[in-house]
């Protein structure tokens, strides 16, 4: 690698304080709001032109984030909007996840960032023609990442809507010459059921410290709920634990204390912790229904909760919400509908997981100048993202 040459961090950027934007100052607007984990929000105004790159100093501390709209980083953030020609922002921002910030503890009462430390890390960088092919392969995978990302969002609210309108506004297909039941207000041959009484809802086990290691199955938190499976969630063995406890992908699971979320679980097999359900539905009810149910049944438990520091519901509550279920014949044409789209969503965060994997792989060896990338012609477009290229690496 002779035209890499190293230098310090601090020589061709800086890492600067974000700036403090409490929550009752903010006002909604197009313009989003950087935290240390990601973005927490949108104001109407911006502090920072982009392209830019923020990194975590308080709480998610070393998190890489990049901003290619104008953006607002908060006091829990350094950003970085200016450095030197001879560096390209995209590179810089695949290079810095390598650096190990979140390693720099500064050792304080609250952990954070050692700025110090950070920018006096020397780096090798390649010449500039050769940082912006190597950014321009890494962005291939994360473009389709996001794609992906807006195709599975698009897919999940297509479904909710639907059975909004369906079971909550009742414009269900022939809904106009279906008669209604005078006494339940439904149309005829529906009924409301008790979430117990259409699906068994399965705490979670209550892992001890010494449960927790590298090894196994991914213990499924509240964290993995909003994240899924990372390089820090424990694992377990799975040796002494009921096979019930098992959750695997496609199994809806139900968020009850802290933070009330239902999500369908869409990573490797695992093991439930407690404080979440695994929410099994009855052979009657169809898996994609009852999911949609009790995302349309979250407002109510969140009037439920209990608890004066963390919000919690009771299993009892579970027995007050109740939910419309229509006869048999529609509930099996929805079902046709409903479980093709979630069906799809699995298989798109499938290909997720697999360009993740392929990136992750190729980072290191792309920053290190294992893979001579002068030597290869890039074509127009990745289709499969600059995979073929590297097959015999």
């Amino acid at each position: 690698m002779p035209d890499w040459k190293e230098k310090k961090i601090k020589e061709f950027c800086d890492f600067k304080y974000g700036k403090n934007l409490p929550e009752h100052v903010r006002s909604q607007g197009k313009y989003p709001v950087y935290g240390s984990a990601s973005i927490t929000s949108y104001h109407n105004d911006y502090l920072i032109e982009a392209p830019g790159i923020i990194i975590g100093r308080k709480g998610t501390v070393g998190k890489v984030q990049l901003a290619k709209n104008n953006f607002y980083p908060i006091d829990t953030t350094f950003y970085i909007d200016r450095y030197s020609t001879a560096e390209d922002i995209l590179f810089l921002y695949y290079r810095f996840q390598l650096c190990g910030f979140s390693e720099m503890n500064s050792d304080a009462a609250v952990p954070g960032l050692n700025r110090n430390a950070a920018i006096n890390q020397k780096i090798k960088l390649p010449l500039i023609g050769t940082q912006q092919k190597i950014a321009t392969i890494l962005s291939a995978y994360d473009d389709l990442i996001e794609n992906n990302l807006k195709r599975i969002k698009l897919l999940e609210e297509m479904a909710q809507i639907t059975y909004e309108e369906w079971f909550v506004r009742l414009k269900f297909p022939s809904h106009e010459t279906t008669p209604m039941d005078l006494e339940t207000d439904l149309p005829l041959g529906w009924e409301r059921r008790s979430l117990l009484s259409v699906a068994d809802f399965l705490n979670g086990f209550a892992f001890k410290p010494e449960d927790l290691g590298e090894n196994g199955y991914p213990i499924i938190k509240i964290k993995e709920i909003k994240n899924g499976v990372e390089s820090s969630t424990p694992r377990n063995e799975g040796k002494d634990n009921p096979d019930k406890y098992i959750v695997n992908e496609g199994d809806i699971l139900f968020s009850w204390s802290a933070s009330l979320e239902v999500v369908i679980w869409q990573y490797e097999t695992g093991l439930l912790n407690q404080h979440l359900f695994k929410v099994m539905p009855n052979c009657d009810i169809p898996k994609s229904f009852l999911f949609l149910a009790l995302r349309e049944s979250l407002p109510i438990f969140d009037n439920l909760t209990t608890g004066a520091t963390m919000k919690h519901i009771k299993r009892k509550e579970l027995d007050f919400v109740k939910i419309v279920v229509p006869h048999k014949d529609l509930l099996d044409e929805f079902n046709k509908f409903a479980d093709s789209t979630f069906q799809a969503v699995l298989n798109l965060n499938r290909q997720i997981r697999f360009l993740k994997e392929a990136r992750d792989i190729l980072l290191p060896r792309l920053m290190t100048g294992m893979i001579d990338v002068d030597s290869i012609q890039l074509p127009d477009s990745l289709p499969i993202p600059g995979a073929h290229l590297f097959a015999k690496y």
